[in-house]
């Protein structure tokens, strides 16, 4: 830097290519630090390297960085902004979404599928409980291979399967609540594939109590 003025004005110029990356990808406060980092090094620079001078700093560097850095900054906050008014919309239509489903005879469930293929639940409504006597607490757990009539067992089995080739659908089982009482389910599913890891990311759907229209029709 000492003998080269092109290397100066290269090396400053990927100082502030830092900085606009920086607010593409990480957060505000650490693109602060980066970008005041940045600048303390231009301001101590004319005494690290005698050949420039802080007149000659102020008149170029210094204000050049200052004005990309602070646009720099400006977008990471309104990029921020951005992302957390889409999270809060997302909370909101999800939580919508369980309000009504609380509100009607079914109950409504979603499942995440981890890489391993290991299934955990994200969410359940309330109307699990009150349609199969088993808690909330219970759907985490191996409550499902009790749940099942013996014979319907195997079919619901197969429909996870093929649910976790990809293929949505729906199905109709008996299942003994927590108290034995025999009821009859209608479980439909989507999913939502992942195509780039080509998996089941997870699937999400409805079981509804058909109970009455079974009885009704026998």
């Amino acid at each position: 830097l000492s003998v080269s003025d092109i290397a100066f004005q290269t090396s400053l110029t990927f100082m502030l290519v830092v900085i606009l990356f920086a607010s593409h990808f990480y957060s505000i406060l650490l693109t602060v630090i980066v970008a005041g980092l940045q600048l303390l090094l231009l301001i101590l620079l004319p005494f690290i390297i005698p050949v420039f001078s802080i007149s000659e700093m102020l008149r170029g560097p210094i204000p050049l960085h200052l004005v990309l850095s602070s646009m720099a900054i400006l977008f990471a906050f309104y990029r921020g902004k951005i992302e957390q008014a889409q999270r809060n919309s997302l909370l909101e239509s999800e939580a919508r979404f369980k309000m009504v489903s609380d509100f009607i005879p079914n109950y409504a469930f979603s499942i995440r599928v981890q890489p391993d293929g290991v299934m955990k639940n994200e969410w359940v409504t309330d109307e699990f409980a009150r349609i199969t006597g088993y808690t909330l607490e219970d759907a985490n757990s191996d409550v499902f291979s009790k749940l099942f009539h013996p014979d319907d067992l195997p079919q619901y089995l197969e429909s996870i399967q093929e649910t976790y080739r990809g293929h949505g659908g729906s199905g109709e089982y008996r299942i003994y609540t927590k108290s034995g009482e025999l009821r009859w389910l209608r479980i439909s599913r989507n999913v939502i594939w992942d195509k780039d890891e080509n998996r089941l990311e997870r699937y999400y759907g409805v079981a509804q109590d058909i109970t009455a229209q079974k009885q009704s029709a026998s």
